[in-house]
């Protein structure tokens, strides 16, 4: 796995890259808002999951969860995938709003300079 697997998941988005880069179809499908919603806040996503998931699996701990839905486990984990959409989310959006923008907003004093690979 650790060398032909990784090397063929490598060249798989590779691919994937190459394609959305060069399929005007392709671009238009991934330039779709909710995509563009989830790309804009996909940091703050990242950063509040990782803060709150003990304080998650503490609250809503998955087999008591999973225990609710007796014979339809399918339900049961997008449910508790949702709720917990639902509960990130919200936080990731004020997240940036309150927060990450205003740095954002410092890159206009910062002046970019090119980087030669000479």
């Amino acid at each position: 796995m650790f060398t032909v697997g990784l090397s063929v998941i490598n060249l798989t988005f590779t691919s994937a890259l190459v394609l959305a880069l060069t399929s005007p179809a392709l671009a238009a499908a991934l330039a779709v808002a909710p995509l563009r919603f989830f790309g804009k806040y996909s940091y703050g996503l990242y950063v509040i999951h990782g803060l709150l998931v003990a304080l998650l699996l503490w609250v809503f701990p998955t087999p008591q969860w999973m225990a609710l839905f007796g014979d339809w486990p399918t339900l049961g984990v997008f449910s508790l995938a949702a709720l917990k959409i639902a509960l990130c989310v919200p936080l990731a959006v004020l997240s940036f709003h309150l927060f990450e923008e205003r740095f954002l907003h410092l890159k206009r004093f910062f002046v970019a300079s090119e980087h030669r690979a000479d």
